[in-house]
């Protein structure tokens, strides 16, 4: 059962509409940012190497060999530097706007079960990728020849640890930061979603480095961005990205020195790991997609408006209603608050019954105040009166009573 979170809850559904070209403007900062930065790190690198190396002496070919050497050897070290840079950055730019941290990097609340299958769901891309790589070999070996070759010199096995930070935690966290939620999401608050979703794909191939990148790397954030609609938290690509790299790892166990028999067991070990990943990982994918929280191509269906509460209406007063448009502001009296008596025919009624003119507003004025009623002097209290004794009582009137 799918649920829909409240509209107040920070994220991409619940922001406003803006105008395209403040749309495109604000995409295209952010991308320009992301280059910059990288832009600025490798120069400082480079001035590093060239105040640091022994290239006194040497050709220019022995000075790029030496400079390309370092710098594949360095790379994952300058990756976990341009990514906190970016981070450390744009977590200032964001509090300085007065945007909350969660609120500018996107990071809404999300079921852990979420992030899961996300997490499986990249792990099953990336082994479904191993078995195109394959057929792209078949077809297309130079290529692929070329691609290992770059693949091979950037994993710089001899540090395993910079790897995983650089390429495991710092690339899913800045990338899905930069082209999903600042690129894609402000695009998708001027143009239709799914062109936003096509542009910050297209733009998040192209900054890899070879080709086939181009095309798998274009693939993997489309579908990275409909999760990412789906669910409106930067978590859940960010997950699905961890899992596409972290597979990369087994590079490194490879590379190992394994003799024949050794090489052949990991191989086949691997093959059935692939292949299971890819089911899982499927099912994974489909499972995100069928507990999806938002809609990713339309947009959400706002809820069903609830019908007001009826309104309380006011008791109805004792004391009856009166017009006093006429009587001005000045306190009304008894007559005017005198309610009219209906007419009734005079016929009915005899003389004494008949009833007295009401009075009203235009009369109001000629009636007499009535005069205030003198105090009358009190009472003086009685004397108690002494009793009657009944013996005097009786002899008195046994004496006058003889005539």
């Amino acid at each position: 059962m799918t649920m829909t979170p409240p509209v107040n809850q920070d994220g991409l559904l619940s922001v406003k509409k803006v105008p395209v070209w403040r749309a495109l403007l604000s995409a295209g900062c952010y991308f320009a940012f992301y280059f910059a930065v990288q832009i600025l790190v490798s120069i400082g690198y480079s001035i590093y190497l060239y105040a640091t190396l022994p290239l006194e002496g040497l050709s220019a070919e022995e000075q790029n060999a030496m400079l390309e050497q370092a710098s594949f050897e360095d790379g994952n070290y300058l990756m976990i530097i341009m990514d906190l840079l970016i981070f450390l950055i744009l977590a200032i730019v964001f509090l300085a706007r007065g945007k909350t941290f969660h609120e500018g990097m996107g990071m809404k609340k999300t079921k852990f079960s979420n992030v899961l299958l996300a997490f499986v769901a990249g792990l099953g891309l990336t082994c479904a990728l191993g078995f195109v790589m394959i057929l792209i070999e078949v077809f297309f070996p130079a290529l692929m020849e070329d691609y290992n070759n770059t693949m091979d010199a950037s994993y710089n096995i001899r540090s395993l640890i910079p790897y995983i930070l650089a390429g495991v935690i710092g690339a899913p966290l800045i990338e899905e930061l930069i082209f999903r939620h600042l690129i894609s999401g402000r695009l998708s608050r001027g143009i239709p979603r799914v062109l936003a979703i096509i542009i910050g794909s297209v733009l998040f191939g192209v900054v890899h480095g070879h080709p086939v990148q181009w095309v798998y790397a274009g693939v993997l954030g489309f579908v990275m961005a409909c999760v990412y609609f789906a669910y409106d938290s930067i978590w859940i690509p960010i997950a699905m990205h961890a899992g596409f790299n972290s597979l990369s790892v087994l590079a490194y166990v490879e590379a190992l020195e394994m003799n024949e028999t050794q090489q052949a067991l990991f191989a086949g070990m691997l093959l059935l790991a692939e292949v299971a990943f890819v089911a899982f990982g499927s099912i994974a994918l489909t499972f995100l997609f069928i507990r999806r929280e938002h809609p990713v191509f339309h947009k959400e269906k706002s809820a069903e408006p609830i019908a007001p509460a009826p309104a309380v209406q006011p008791m109805q007063s004792i004391y009856r209603q009166y017009d006093l448009s006429g009587v001005g502001t000045s306190i009304p009296t008894v007559a005017t608050m005198s309610a009219a008596i209906p007419a009734v025919e005079t016929s009915t009624l005899s003389a004494d019954r008949a009833p007295a003119p009401s009075a009203t507003a235009e009369n109001a004025e000629s009636i007499t105040p009535i005069e205030p009623i003198e105090p009358i002097a009190p009472i003086e209290p009685i004397a108690p009166v002494e009793p009657i004794d009944s013996v005097k009582a009786d002899s008195a009137d046994g004496a006058g009573g003889n005539l």
